[in-house]
Formats: C-alpha cells, structure tokens, sequence
C-alpha cells in the first residue's frame, strides 16, 4: 500500500514504515490511510436470501 504522498505524486512507495523511502529522504510525514473493509452489498444479501427461501421450498416439497 502507498503512503499518501506517493499515492499523491503517483509514484512506486516501499511501504516501510513508519517512513517510506521516499519520505524519509526528503524528512516529510509519511502517513497511510487505513482501508475500508467493504461488507457485503444489498443486492448481495437479498439474492442469498431469496436462495435460502427457494432451498426451503424445495426441501419442503421433497418432503411432501
């Protein structure tokens, strides 16, 4: 991951910390934005639940 500077000046990072080398050679601050963890999206979560309601039809009419 590239530090903010890098990623700024699009350019190669090392990704040392707590200074990159590009940092530390010019003594600037080198910080690293975390990154969002993405969850799963709506569409997702309601195309899973329509499956598990069709596999419990399913199972309900096999039983029958």
């Amino acid at each position: 991951q590239a530090c903010n500077r890098c990623k700024g000046r699009k350019i190669r990072c090392d990704g040392k910390t707590p200074s990159c080398g590009h940092c530390a050679k010019r003594k600037a601050v080198c910080l690293y934005m975390t990154r969002k963890k993405r969850g799963l999206g709506k569409r997702y979560l309601e195309y899973i639940q329509s499956l598990e309601e069709r596999l419990k039809r399913l199972e309900s009419t096999l039983r029958n």
